[in-house]
């Protein structure tokens, strides 16, 4: 191209240059190239018609030379500047007018599939991908392996069979690990973050027909499974992973992975001979002591140990724990990529509003979405400045997205690398950051593990995760005994009442009556509702107990798990104590939370498990006006029900032995009156008793957090 035109050319001016090209074809001194650039000078304008008369034109008057060729050449080379220029929506233009003239050219048809899938231009009926998987089904094709795995990765960010047939076709022509890599990280993404575990469970599956031995993806398949509801396979998956385990972290992985699918799945026969495994396992690599084990088994062990809150009652859990986190907090400061040290703030600042920061993945359709959110509501703007992190959270899952963000000042989704995120936070200086997660979810572990805040604070999630960058655990007189701190990793921070408290629950309408289950008018109807984890064994018989004990009584039972296991556990126990199977009611799943709450209401008592009660189930309990037993215990999970009965001020029900747990069964099943007196009772606490008063217990919670800043502040003035 001479100096003239290619000046024109390289400054965009386009119109000049299509000027200057027409006059030398009208002179005749224009040359092939200068055809097919006048061409891609309109087609830049938008004259796509005009751009291909022109090119087709060049293709007819000179058979004798290779024309097609030169001009997808380029093309190709322009679209590739424009992609380089962020101009996507243009080079997808050009290599769209590209397939017109070698519809066969597999690395125009990738890059067509790939700037179409950043900007949602595919086709409705994916006929880009259809028409590569043709193509790549030859493979005598010669390909660019890197655009190819570039362009896997943009289309399994689209949850469609067209994604998965994609990715197996582009199998054969990428290296095999870098190519398992990408469906198992996928498969995390859309699992964990997007919820779409149907679509993760089929990129693990893919992934396993390749690559049979993959652990990443032996991993993920029963927990998708189970994600999934398919218990049984998820049961089956995970047996054949501890089966075939040969290394200890293998069998630590396996046996954390089967424990899981059995207790989602309410299968009790095995749990105690695994946990039991497991937790020799634990108990090995905490004496270690190793500070070289890998972020990937470091964060899945300390979300792994709180298993044993199921199995038995017993402080000696959280020595286990707090070991954990120890061994947890040392291996992540050992790969940290810098230590956190959080920037120095104002120490005396009191005409500032105390900086408040809350970081949960579980503000959303969760217990801790519905139990926090008062506390959001109430909290004193004008004296506290609060923020939300939101870990693993897209904007549309988000419960109540609007409701949460209204509530607060600042309002953020944290990226997944923990450094970024730790960052975020200790940049914005709050005072005190609190922690809505516990050990359930391993990246909020890891970024409080690197302290971006001066005071770290645990409440409500979980039990307390022994992390030594937590400073406190928020409790109350009941939910642990007096004697609890020697087992605390954290201070052990007592508020006067309750450690948390709700304005009541929204509900809806029933979607039973007892005439759906053949449960007579005047029966006595027992209710539990628990996830397959809590149906401890040992609880059930003492619950078929109480059924033997009171005439004409039935049992309602929900829950998740697996139908036919619930089904089995619940009526061979019966049986052997001598309760006919037809007394017992197994309920579907509720459409949503306010159709499970209003059909509650169908109970006479509810029967709380052991040694894990209920927390938002007991509040809807209380809240609904219903009887409970419960039995209690020494740790946090054990001793729920009996804090909030010591709320309401209703101790009918609290049984500090299984002979109590039955007799006050049997108690409330054939004495009316004193069913009667609980439920006026527990009405009459909606005006009185902290646990329905929102406003006090944020203005406690608000105290505490003064204190506590107080006290750093105190200690730390030099």
């Amino acid at each position: 191209m001479r100096d003239i035109k290619k000046n024109f050319w390289e400054q965009e001016k386009y119109k000049q240059f299509i000027e200057y090209i027409e006059k030398e074809i009208d002179s005749g001194s224009a040359e092939i190239d200068d055809y097919l650039y006048l061409g891609l000078a309109y087609l830049v304008l938008g004259e796509e018609e005009t751009a291909q008369l022109i090119w087709l034109s060049a293709i007819a008057e000179h058979e004798d030379y290779d024309v097609v060729n030169d001009l997808v050449t380029l093309l190709s080379s322009e679209a590739e500047r424009l992609a380089c220029n962020d101009k996507l929506k243009e080079a997808w233009v050009i290599y769209n007018h590209i397939r017109e003239f070698a519809p066969d050219n597999i690395s125009n048809l990738l890059n067509i599939i790939n700037i179409a899938t950043k900007l949602e231009l595919l086709s409705e009926d994916f006929n880009e991908i259809a028409q590569a998987i043709e193509l790549l089904k030859t493979h005598n094709i010669d390909i660019d392996t890197t655009l190819l795995l570039k362009t896997v990765e943009q289309v399994l960010s689209i949850p469609e069979q067209h994604s998965l047939d994609f990715a197996e076709a582009c199998s054969p022509f990428l290296n095999l690990q870098q190519w398992a890599d990408l469906l198992t990280t996928k498969a995390a993404y859309f699992g964990f973050e997007r919820k779409l575990t149907y679509f993760s469970l089929a990129l693990v599956e893919l992934c396993l027909k390749y690559q049979p031995n993959n652990l990443i993806a032996l991993n993920f398949l029963p927990r998708f499974h189970t994600d999934c509801r398919h218990y049984k396979e998820a049961v089956k998956t995970a047996k054949d992973f501890y089966l075939n385990s040969d290394s200890q972290e293998n069998l630590f992985y396996a046996s954390c992975i089967l424990l899981n699918a059995l207790g989602n799945a309410g299968d009790w026969n095995e749990i105690p001979i695994i946990s039991a495994k497991l937790k020799s396992i634990i108990s090995e690599i905490v004496e270690s002591g190793s500070t070289q084990l890998s972020l990937d088994f470091i964060r899945f062990l300390i979300v792994n140990t709180g298993f044993l809150l199921y199995l038995k009652d017993d402080f000696s859990n959280r020595t286990l724990q707090n070991q954990v986190s120890h061994l947890f907090l040392k291996n992540i400061q050992s790969n940290a990529k810098r230590l956190h040290q959080p920037k120095t703030i104002s120490l005396a600042s009191p005409e500032k509003r105390l900086k408040i920061g809350y970081i949960a993945s579980t503000l959303r359709e969760h217990s801790v979405g519905w139990l926090s959110r008062w506390l959001f509501q109430n909290h004193n703007r004008e004296e506290f400045e609060i923020y939300i992190y939101l870990v693993q959270q897209l904007p549309e899952n988000l419960f109540f997205n609007e409701w949460f963000r209204d509530k607060v000042d600042h309002f953020r989704y944290l990226p997944n690398e923990v450094d970024k995120a730790a960052q975020i936070i200790e940049d914005d200086q709050l005072n005190i950051l609190v922690d809505l997660d516990s050990v359930t979810l391993d990246q909020t572990c890891t970024i409080l593990a690197l302290k971006p805040a001066p005071v770290q604070v645990t409440w409500l999630g979980f039990d307390a995760s022994g992390l030594p960058t937590i400073d406190y655990f928020i409790a109350d007189p009941y939910v642990l005994p007096e004697d609890a701190q020697k087992y605390y990793q954290e201070k052990i921070w007592r508020l006067p009442h309750t450690y948390v408290a709700v304005d009541g629950f929204e509900t809806g309408i029933p979607s039973l009556r007892r005439s759906d289950l053949d449960i007579p008018e005047n029966a006595i109807v027992y209710w539990s509702s628990q996830g397959g984890f809590k149906r401890n064994p040992e609880t059930i018989r003492l619950q078929m107990k109480i059924l033997k004990g009171v005439p004409n009584s039935y049992f309602m039972i929900k829950g998740s798990g697996d139908p036919d296991t619930l089904h089995d556990i619940f009526t061979s126990i019966a049986q052997e104590e001598g309760v006919e199977a037809e007394r017992l009611k197994f309920l579907p799943r509720s459409a949503d939370e306010y159709t499970h709450r209003a059909n509650l209401h169908l109970a006479d008592i509810v029967l709380d498990t052991f040694p894990y009660t209920g927390a938002t189930t007991t509040l809807e309990t209380l809240w609904a006006g219903i009887p409970l037993v419960t039995r209690v215990g020494q740790q946090f999970s054990a001793r729920n029900s009996y804090a909030f009965l010591m709320n309401v001020g209703a101790t009918e029900g609290l049984a500090w032995t299984d002979e109590e747990y039955i007799d006050w069964g049997i108690r409330f099943g054939t004495d009316s009156q004193l069913r009667k007196d609980v439920t006026y009772k527990l009405h009459q606490a909606k005006n009185s008793s902290c646990l329905w008063n929102t406003k006090e217990f944020t203005l406690e919670m608000e105290k505490a957090y003064r204190e506590m800043w107080n006290i750093y502040v105190k200690n730390n003035i030099k």
